[in-house]
Order: structure tokens, then sequence, then C-alpha cells
């Protein structure tokens, strides 16, 4: 195959980009060029090989003491090397090709690139894991391997909590900010990419905001899925304190899984390192995908 080519924001073909980035099957939104361009404010480029057939892009900043680094966007798990039937050998050198004008890197490698090439690449791998649940089975057998208390939990929920589909993005990112600013503490910045963002998946039909209320029609639950051909990706949402008393986000997850359920999709439960969030989204019977957090320093 050709050489790679380094090319900035303003050389690529977003309409080449995007074909790549479908033909991948990966399912993952997030290298998309509009979704690149939202999350980074077109602050990026990206190694390209051939007509497009590989394509790898490279979101940047100058958070350095002013100076370029390649770093992961939010609301974007999972980078990397992307094109129709990508083989893990064909990573190390478009990490190896990563311009040394970037004086560091740290990216989020997408779950297909394998870690058994740990020792030929150039930096560090750190394996990181996602939750995946195959929904290509009936609802029931799905249920089947819920844990116990889950199915507990759910039975419980449905007798006080109602769910419906639609609602705005300015309610949910309001809902998500009172819910949980003290936890995780979100920046404006983050805020408003996020409004920005969710507007523009719903504009193109590529999610769905869901809302749980209770008996006296107060909403205690919200989410926002992305839908891909490939994947249900649990992307954003929050229980407040009686939500969570009710057990409302285990009722929401159930009854998008149930939408969803004997399709040949995947529902991304988009993982997490906080333990008690991990074990939760365990309880619904996923499988591990690990992806990969690369770091690199070249020496200039």
């Amino acid at each position: 195959m050709s050489s790679i080519r380094f090319l900035s924001r303003k050389q690529i073909d977003p309409i080449a980009w995007d074909a790549a980035i479908r033909h991948s099957r990966t399912g993952l939104p997030y290298a998309y060029s509009w979704y690149l361009d939202m999350m980074t404010t077109q602050h990026w480029s990206a190694l390209v090989q051939g007509d497009y057939e590989r394509v790898f892009p490279l979101p940047w900043n100058r958070k350095l003491l002013g100076l370029p680094q390649v770093y992961q966007p939010a609301f974007s798990q999972q980078l990397g090397l992307f094109g129709e039937g990508v083989k893990p050998d064909e990573i190390p050198p478009f990490l190896e090709a990563i311009p040394r004008r970037f004086l560091r890197s740290h990216l989020m490698l997408h779950a297909y690139e394998a870690p058994d090439l740990l020792p030929h690449i150039p930096g560090t791998m750190r394996w990181k894991m996602n939750l995946v649940l195959p929904l290509d089975r009936s609802y029931e057998e799905l249920r089947a391997g819920f844990s116990k208390s889950l199915r507990k939990r759910v039975r419980k929920a449905a007798r006080h909590l109602v769910i419906q589909s639609g609602g705005s993005v300015a309610v949910l990112v309001d809902f998500y900010r009172q819910a949980l600013e003290h936890k995780v503490g979100l920046s404006a910045k983050a805020y408003t990419q996020a409004v920005r963002l969710f507007e523009a998946l719903l504009e193109r039909d590529l999610a769905e905001i869901y809302q749980v209320y209770d008996q006296e029609a107060a909403l205690v639950c919200t989410g926002l899925f992305i839908r891909t051909d490939q994947r249900i990706i649990n992307l954003f949402g929050a229980s407040n304190a009686e939500g969570r008393d009710t057990y409302a986000m285990h009722f929401l997850l159930t009854k998008v899984i149930q939408k969803y359920a004997g399709q040949d999709l995947l529902f991304d439960f988009e993982g997490s390192e906080v333990p008690g969030v991990a074990q939760f989204f365990r309880s619904f019977g996923p499988v591990e995908q690990p992806f990969f957090a690369y770091q690199h320093k070249p020496l200039v």
C-alpha cells in the first residue's frame, strides 16, 4: 500500500474520509469529520494512506505550554486506525508517522487494535475496558443474563416509574448538570460542546433521548443514546437522588435494551473506571471489549 501522508483539516476530503469511517464497520461515530469538527473546533489533522483506504485522526490542541499535542476529545471514547478490513499489524506504522511537531500524543485506540503489538510501537500502551452487550437474542434471553439483583430492581422500578422517548437537549444537559455537577465537574466549555454535539446527532437522526418520570410526573432520570448501524451507545445520562433511590437508570437501560433486542447490534455501555459504575454495567451480563490508551513523547 502507498505511503502515509499527513494532512491538515483543510486538506482532508470529508466525503472520502467519512466513507472510510463508515466502511471500517466499528460502529464508532467519534471519527466522522463532522463529529471531530465539533469536538475540536476543527483543530484536527490526520494520517491518510492511499485514496483514504486507511485514516487515522489526530485531534490537537495547544494546552501543553502553548505547544501542539495530540489528545482525546470529550465525548469520544475511542479513535485510532479506520478503514475496511484493518489488520493489527498496520497500526505501528501510523503511530510512527505521527509528526514530531506534536510534543506529546495521548489517544484512545479502538478495540479492534490488538495488545500483542505493544512491543512494536513507539510509546506506551495501557489497556482500558469497555463493556458491550450483543443484542442478537430475544429480550427474554438477554434478561436471563442479568444479575438477580438487577432483575429485582427493575421489577420494583417498573411499579413506580414511566419512560418516555424524546425531550430537549437543553433539559437533558441541565438535568445532568444539576444531578452530577458536584461529582463530574465538567467545564462550561464541555457543556457547550455537549449541547452542540447532541443537537447535531438528533438532526442527523443518530441519537435518541429518553426521560424517566415518577408517579408525580417529576423527572428523575434521563439519557441520550447514539444509534449507528452497529451500536447503541450509552453516551450521556444521569439520575437525581430520587432516581437513584428508585433504580431509574436500571429501568432506563433495560428499556433501551428491550427496544433493540433481537437485532445485530451491540449495546455499548462506554465502560467506566469508577468501580461502582463498572459493577452496575456488569450486572447486565456484557462482554469485555478492551481498548487502549496510547501515550508517546517523541525525542526532539
